[in-house]
């Protein structure tokens, strides 16, 4: 569940992100997340391929949405336990937290 299918353009798509950060400065913290079966048809520009030699841009390859959440949260995304829970501080509690919360706020208040 949750596994990341590959996408089409992906050389276009990631030279053009790396574009607009070189236009406005890396910093090292800028990459991309790409589905892992991309991977093998990587065609990437010299001046990409040198900011990631450099660790001036990143790409992270995934092959699940929970490894994409953990790249973009920094914290583990989190497996349910036998009572059907994520644990605490992990992105997918907080994440079912806050879909709960919005639902709660969405149903008509008698």
């Amino acid at each position: 569940m949750g596994e990341i299918q590959p996408v089409g353009g992906i050389n276009e798509k990631i030279t053009g992100f790396f574009r607009v950060c070189k236009r406005l400065k890396l910093s090292g913290h800028q990459g991309v997340i790409i589905p892992i079966q991309n991977i093998k048809s990587l065609i990437l520009p010299y001046e990409v391929l040198e900011a990631i030699e450099k660790g001036e841009f990143h790409i992270y390859p995934v092959e699940s949405i929970d490894e994409g959440m953990q790249i973009l949260t920094d914290r583990p995304a989190g497996i349910r336990n036998q009572k059907g829970h994520f644990p605490l501080d992990t992105a997918n509690r907080t994440i079912e937290e806050r879909l709960k919360a919005l639902y709660d706020i969405s149903r008509p208040q008698n």
